[in-house]
């Protein structure tokens, strides 16, 4: 009797085991598994995934914070002559900064900055691009990293506070006959001129938004549209940089010619207006 009841009893629970154990190992039930498995899975590679990024994140602002140092290394290095080490300094510079930015170094533009409040280090990306502009310069195999950088130099350039002392610096470069690519070298600076919009002379005299210097930029367009006012224009853009540079070498001088030129330029102002009207 005891052990019919204990073969009954035991027959039971093989009989509950075999209808869970069909269930654990049907198809349905393995998915359903194997889809909170993977669930779980995916949960933590997630989260791995944006720590990882957090902690790269963390790792690129600390360089950034030490950025300035590879910049005085390199501008260091370059005045020593060691130029192959500048150009790896400013390298380092320049991909600390398009880490920074989530973007590669040859895609790096003044509109990732904000230009009021990063004026200074526009001027030094330009400064640094100028550099290795001519240290690549000087092999013949670089030329076109030479180029690349000038343009980047440009793009930097115009349309900034600084505009005409990179404009004056490189005209000085050219001038010196220093560069060997020469034809690049002018190019750029004629499209940093023309791009730049500058009136050197009454903006010397007046400002940059002075009425007289918006009448006279504006006369200026007109001029460019032919041949005898496009000669006049190169001619005022190849002699204003020049003297408005010796007026500020020569405080004194300067003072007098702001004195005898700025009536001058009132009343070319006034009579240049005029086809606007």
């Amino acid at each position: 009797m005891i052990f019919s009841r204990l073969a009954n009893f035991l027959i039971g629970r093989i009989t509950v085991v075999d209808r869970v154990i069909p269930l654990i190992w049907s198809p349905k039930f393995s998915k359903v598994s194997l889809s909170i498995s993977r669930r779980g899975t995916m949960v933590t590679r997630e989260e791995e995934e944006e720590k990882q990024k957090k902690r790269r994140r963390k790792a690129i602002i600390e360089l950034y914070k030490k950025r300035l140092g590879s910049l005085r290394k390199g501008m260091d290095l370059s005045k020593k002559g060691k130029l192959k080490e500048a150009l790896e300094s400013y390298i380092e510079y320049l991909n600390i900064l398009s880490q920074f930015h989530e973007i590669p170094e040859k895609s790096l533009s003044p509109r990732h900055f904000d230009h009021k409040k990063e004026t200074t280090e526009l001027l030094l990306i330009s400064q640094v691009y100028w550099d290795m502009a001519k240290i690549y310069d000087k092999n013949p195999n670089l030329y076109k990293e030479s180029v690349r950088c000038l343009n980047q130099f440009a793009k930097f350039t115009v349309g900034f506070k600084y505009h005409f002392v990179n404009s004056e610096m490189l005209r000085k470069y050219i001038k010196s006959k220093g560069c060997n690519n020469m034809d690049a070298f002018k190019k750029v600076y004629m499209e940093i001129r023309e791009k730049s919009g500058a009136c050197y002379v009454s903006s010397y005299c007046f400002s940059d938004f002075h009425p007289v210097t918006q009448d006279l930029r504006r006369f200026r367009m007109l001029l460019k549209t032919n041949p005898t006012g496009q000669k006049f224009v190169d001619f005022y853009y190849t002699v204003s940089p020049i003297i408005v540079s010796f007026c500020q070498r020569y405080p004194v001088f300067g003072f007098f010619f702001k004195a005898i030129t700025s009536p001058i330029l009132r009343v070319c102002a006034y009579f240049a207006k005029r086809p606007f009207l």
